[in-house]
């Protein structure tokens, strides 16, 4: 039986299955593209993934540039499981990176949220330069006494 020797409810009926299987169809198609694309762009990785991807410093104790001194420790996020393997062979070379870095500001400018960010991001940079096999996503500070 063609649509056309139809009644005219049951084509209607016909054609709204039609546009709801294709709109269903195409809506399931958009988030299933859009939930990969995420996932390869790199949404926040959830608390173990990021856990495999996190490298932390030894504390780190050292004068700033006021002769004030500095107790530290910061976590290190790689893009990828090669990267914090390479990161963990460089260790000492961030921990020398860190000293470096710290050597630069003084104890006012490491008392706010802007000085903190300021630091992380310089080591992000700093560190990411050191790594062959990927990249440095974020710098935490986990730990931080200033005398």
């Amino acid at each position: 039986m063609s649509a056309e020797s139809m009644p005219p409810k049951k084509r209607n009926g016909l054609f709204i299955v039609v546009i709801a299987v294709l709109i269903a169809s195409g809506a399931m198609l958009y988030f299933l593209f859009f939930n990969e694309k995420e996932k390869a762009y790199g949404s926040d990785p959830g608390a173990e993934d990021l856990a495999q991807l996190t490298v932390e410093t030894k504390e780190i104790i050292t004068n700033l540039k006021d002769q004030s001194y500095i107790k530290t420790k910061f976590r290190f996020q790689t893009d990828t499981a090669e990267a914090k393997e390479e990161l963990e062979q460089r260790l000492f070379q961030v921990n020398h990176l860190v000293i470096y870095e710290l050597a630069a500001f003084n104890r006012k400018e490491l008392q706010g949220q802007q000085g903190i960010s300021k630091l992380e991001e310089r080591l992000k940079r700093q560190t990411a330069q050191l790594l062959q096999k990927g990249s440095i996503q974020k710098v935490y500070t986990v730990e931080k006494v200033v005398q």
